[in-house]
């Protein structure tokens, strides 16, 4: 990941699994990726989160060396 990022659990369970070991939060529970991190997103059932990230992920990834990774972004 090219910025922090603060993953809000809303329901469900979800894990991500990083250099260090996975981390599994649950409904109410946070998730705070640094980052530099290289990690999987996995959810360990259906799963709600809101995730908030610094700096916005857009601009974090478009200065970076993986700005090549946005030709495959399409919006809603």
């Amino acid at each position: 990941m090219t910025y922090d990022e603060a993953l809000v659990i809303t329901s469900g369970v979800f894990t991500v699994e990083g250099p260090s070991g996975s981390v599994t939060a649950r409904a109410g529970e946070v998730i705070y990726l640094r980052a530099g991190t290289e990690l999987v997103y996995v959810a360990d059932e259906d799963t709600e989160l809101v995730y908030v990230t610094y700096p916005h992920w857009l601009a974090a990834t478009e200065s970076s060396a993986e700005a090549h990774r946005l030709d495959d972004f399409h919006e809603a």
